[in-house]
């Protein structure tokens, strides 16, 4: 319901033109649309994340939640410097939030920190050990990057309502673990979402 979260958003700061969270929910809204070819260019996506964050982080400095978009966003235009300083500002800010350590493990590996990744992402599962399914996205990332296919595949698992993604990252844990049928189980979903989906596309959308 991306658009509809858009407009509420939108809405939403009609009503309050100075609250930072919602500039907050509106760059990841922006995000998604980016990572899913929603709506729009994913340039034009990615152009008006870019603003949303900074005027998140404008509004309201001191919020974790904010500088975390803001360095999801550096990441994603490789721009790593800036990226550390972002979700490193975010986590020292918001220590004991589960959605800012969970979403810094999916970063953290990009920035050469996989065992920092799993370790924020182990925290968030003990602070919020109620958490949302989304949650197993950046948990499976943080294992696959820190080479612990195992809980990888777990969380992949685990996981109720499984994404494009995960396929790609179940695809490569069970090749992996040498689990030659699921491999190819997960390739044919696969490619049967999208035929022409190969390595270089996977890298080129993973950053």
């Amino acid at each position: 319901e991306y658009e509809k979260a858009e407009k509420f958003f939108k809405k939403a700061l009609r009503l309050d033109p100075n609250f930072a969270r919602t500039y907050v929910g509106l760059a990841w809204s922006y995000n998604h649309a980016h990572d899913n070819d929603w709506g729009r260019s994913r340039q034009e996506s990615l152009d008006k994340w870019f603003e949303a964050s900074q005027k998140a982080v404008a509004l309201d400095p001191e919020d974790g939640e904010a500088h975390m978009t803001l360095g999801w966003y550096y990441q994603y235009k490789s721009d790593f410097e800036r990226a550390r300083d972002e979700i490193g500002k975010a986590l020292r800010l918001n220590p004991n939030n589960a959605d800012v350590l969970v979403q810094a493990s999916a970063v953290l590996p990009w920035l050469g920190m996989p065992e920092h990744a799993v370790e924020a992402a182990e925290r968030a599962m003990r602070l919020n050990p109620l958490f949302p399914d989304w949650y197993y996205g950046p948990v499976r990332e943080a294992y696959f990057y820190a080479h612990d296919f195992g809980k990888a595949t777990s969380a992949l698992e685990r996981r109720k309502k499984r994404t494009f993604h995960d396929l790609v990252y179940a695809s490569l844990c069970y090749a992996q673990l040498g689990r030659d049928q699921k491999t190819a189980a997960a390739v044919a979903e696969l490619l049967r979402r999208d035929p022409d989906y190969s390595a270089e596309k996977f890298i080129s959308d993973t950053g």
